[in-house]
C-alpha cells in the first residue's frame, strides 16, 4: 500500500527533496501549518490548565441539553481532544501533500478543514470547563 502511494508521486524526475520543498514554498502551506501548529499547542495548554484545575477524581466529559450529564470520566482522558487534534492534523497534512500535484485546491482545502477541526475542538475544550467550572444558573 505504502509503494502506491508513493507510486503517485513520480520520484524518478523529482525526488522527495524536490516534492518538499515545492509543498512548503507556497505561502498557504506556510500560513496554515503555523496556525495549525499554534492552534494545537493551545489546545495542549488548555487542557493541561483545565485538567490541573479539576480537584477531583471525576470530571464531567460531556454533557447533552436534552439528557443532562452524559459522559463522566478521569480527568486526564481530556487530553484526547489535542492528541486527536495532532492525529488529524497529520493525517490532513499528508493528504494535502499526496494531492499537492494534482489539486492544489483540494490541498488548500484539506489544511483549511485542520484549522476548522481545532477551532471546533477549541469550542468543545471550552465546553468542558465551562461544565466543570462555572456554574450557570437561570
Amino acid at each position: 500500500m505504502l509503494t502506491k502511494f508513493l507510486g503517485y508521486f513520480n520520484f524518478k524526475k523529482a525526488g522527495w527533496k524536490d516534492i518538499l520543498a515545492s509543498f512548503f514554498k507556497l505561502s498557504f502551506v506556510k500560513i496554515f501549518l503555523i496556525f495549525t501548529i499554534l492552534c494545537n499547542l493551545l489546545l495542549w495548554l488548555l487542557s493541561w490548565l483545565v485538567v490541573v484545575n479539576i480537584n477531583q477524581e471525576l470530571s464531567i466529559l460531556h454533557y447533552n441539553i436534552i439528557f443532562g450529564i452524559d459522559y463522566i470520566g478521569n480527568p486526564y482522558s481530556i487530553f484526547w481532544l489535542p492528541a486527536f487534534g495532532l492525529a488529524i492534523a497529520l493525517v490532513n497534512i499528508l493528504g494535502s501533500l499526496w494531492f499537492f500535484k494534482r489539486e492544489k485546491l483540494l490541498a488548500q482545502m484539506l489544511m483549511l478543514s485542520t484549522l476548522v477541526f481545532h477551532i471546533f475542538l477549541g469550542l468543545s475544550l471550552y465546553s468542558i470547563y465551562l461544565i466543570n467550572f462555572v456554574n450557570i444558573k437561570f
